[in-house]
């Protein structure tokens, strides 16, 4: 009698090993397969303008030049932000309420400047959005891009992942931006758009290569947490 118990015990044992064994294969060639669709997806994305691999790492810290407070030309104001380009025009961004939306009136706030390329970063928040753009201190032109801008260490490309609208509304998919600046004034590179991953995190980790962590928008859309995500991470690398 006791070793038709012990016999019991050791198979169901080697069984419950068996689906353990088998329940990990299929997560593993799950993860593998999810990798896949996003390596394709990307890679169609970018098209030509630049190459996407497999990051090795995972997170990683990311080498980005920095934006400077300092920039004696320019007043933030309860009114608005008044900037003074380099031909001695002033350019004023008022907090103008004959636009102002459903609640509040949509204001402009300073948040930094590119000595280098002598450009400004402004935020312009709205009833239920906000709005990044570079202006040019040599000419004055506004630039929107599509979320806050990441400059790599030489100043001469921008990245920008995608804001939250496609989380409301449909015809807004998620991405990224690739800029590049030259003299000054910004030239759009790629703006890529996805359908099925949206960028989590992204930055500069060399000077023409940025790291993405990706994350697929059904898990952001869900409501999980960013650690609960599985999480996908790529080098793009600017041609």
């Amino acid at each position: 009698m006791m070793y038709r118990y012990l016999f019991t015990y050791l198979l169901v044992a080697v069984l419950n090993s068996n689906n353990s064994e088998s329940t990990s294969c299929t997560a593993i060639v799950a993860e593998q397969q999810q990798a896949a669709r996003a390596f394709t997806e990307i890679t169609q994305a970018v098209g030509a303008t630049a190459t996407v691999k497999p990051a090795k790492g995972g997170v990683s810290s990311f080498q980005q030049a920095a934006f400077s407070q300092l920039n004696s030309g320019i007043k933030q104001t309860a009114a608005g932000v008044q900037i003074s380009l380099d031909d001695k025009r002033l350019l004023v961004l008022r907090n103008d309420r004959a636009e102002q939306e459903e609640t509040g009136v949509p204001t402009y706030r300073y948040r930094g400047t590119d000595h280098r390329n002598q450009l400004v970063w402004i935020t312009k928040n709205l009833y239920e959005d906000t709005e990044q753009m570079m202006v040019s201190l040599t000419t004055g032109k506004q630039v929107k891009i599509a979320n806050e801008p990441q400059l790599n260490l030489t100043s001469t490309l921008l990245f920008a992942r995608q804001n939250a609208c496609y989380e409301v509304y449909d015809d807004c998919l998620p991405g990224f931006q690739l800029w590049r600046i030259g003299k000054g004034a910004l030239k759009l590179i790629k703006e890529v758009r996805l359908k099925h991953y949206a960028v989590v995190r992204g930055g500069w980790i060399s000077a023409a290569t940025v790291r993405l962590e990706i994350a697929s928008t059904e898990d952001i859309l869900s409501g999980k947490k960013v650690a609960d995500m599985k999480r996908q991470f790529f080098d793009v690398t600017v041609r």
